[in-house]
């Protein structure tokens, strides 16, 4: 969702921009076609997914009793579903991303405002062919939260458009293969593919 700004500020201000990165983001906010994104996301995880994945994402959810989880405060709840959700977020699903979220309260008000206020009905497509600055896109093939069959007939609206699928990473491959999404990103920076 992130990826939406370094878009944004790319077609309203393109002499304040030179190059813009977008990293395991959706061509638009799946809110505005909820059933279209969760067709995608299903059919995705079909093909993809494997059973160990399903297996882990089964039981990362049935981990705490509902009793439980009603009295989680709003971020504590945002964390346990995020922790929940790894197996369709990392190309290791077994991963457990808590220690990104201890200590991030401050982020929770944020978040609600941009997903239930700012991005409900987000849709940048149609002005992607606005954006001079050479834009940088990354997707993992193991993102099965943005998966990226997303983007098919949606790349090309781009004038200039560098793409790279990170083959062993989900969401976050600047994380998962940093030193290949560094190469990447060094080559995309320096006018290269």
């Amino acid at each position: 969702m992130l990826g939406f700004w370094p878009l944004e500020y790319a077609r309203t201000f393109p002499g304040h921009i030179s190059h813009a990165i977008v990293i395991g983001t959706p061509p638009y906010w799946t809110s505005i076609n909820t059933s279209e994104y969760e067709a995608t996301v299903n059919e995705y995880f079909e093909l993809h997914g494997s059973e160990e994945r399903e297996a882990k994402l089964y039981e990362n959810w049935e981990r705490f009793p509902e009793e439980v989880i009603e009295r989680l405060s709003p971020w504590d709840r945002f964390v346990w579903e995020e922790v929940n959700r790894a197996p369709l977020k990392w190309y290791d699903f077994t991963y457990d991303p808590f220690r990104h979220f201890a200590g991030r309260q401050n982020y929770f008000p944020m978040a609600e405002h941009i997903f239930g206020e700012v991005l409900t009905d987000y849709d940048p497509r149609e002005h992607f062919g606005e954006i001079e600055a050479p834009v940088f896109l990354a997707l993992g093939r193991y993102d099965f939260i943005v998966p990226q069959t997303m983007w098919e007939g949606e790349k090309d609206r781009f004038p200039k458009l560098s793409y790279h699928l990170f083959e062993k990473s989900g969401h976050f491959p600047m994380i998962e293969e940093q030193e290949l999404f560094d190469q990447k990103l060094i080559e995309f920076l320096k006018g290269g593919a």
